[in-house]
């Protein structure tokens, strides 16, 4: 009942949710709390950007880096918007990834080294956007 309180009443911090062991009440309070309000709460950092057309509307990517206390390294995740619905999304990426480029070719495990292989290709003369082909 107090978890559930927590949750719904936004007092828990955002070091209590990550701390949460059930992933159903996780993924619930994360949602419930805000994907921006909690990685601002983390002290997150932004390390790339990119302006990204997406059905003619910009919308802006990036690489954020920040401490959850699960590991000897900061995490980092690729923020992104999905091209069928509009909502962003935060995604973990590899910790290891300087660019959204990187970023969002590892989400998909495949390595930057096999761009061209795998049919990214810049969409933009001037954003550098990237798209899987």
């Amino acid at each position: 009942e107090d978890l559930y309180l927590g949750i719904v009443n936004g007092t828990l911090s955002a070091q209590e949710i990550l701390k949460l062991e059930n992933a159903e009440q996780k993924t619930v309070a994360v949602k419930q709390f805000g994907y921006d309000k909690l990685l601002k709460e983390l002290g997150s950092k932004v390390l790339d950007s990119q302006v990204v057309d997406i059905n003619g509307e910009p919308a802006i990517y990036e690489l954020l880096e920040a401490n959850i206390g699960d590991d000897d390294v900061l995490a980092k995740f690729v923020k992104v918007v999905c091209h069928s619905t509009m909502k962003e999304a935060i995604l973990r990426v590899d910790p290891r990834d300087k660019n959204i480029k990187d970023a969002i070719l590892t989400s998909f495990e495949i390595p930057s080294s096999y761009a061209r292989e795998a049919g990214v290709r810049n969409t933009g003369d001037k954003l550098e956007e990237y798209a899987l082909a």
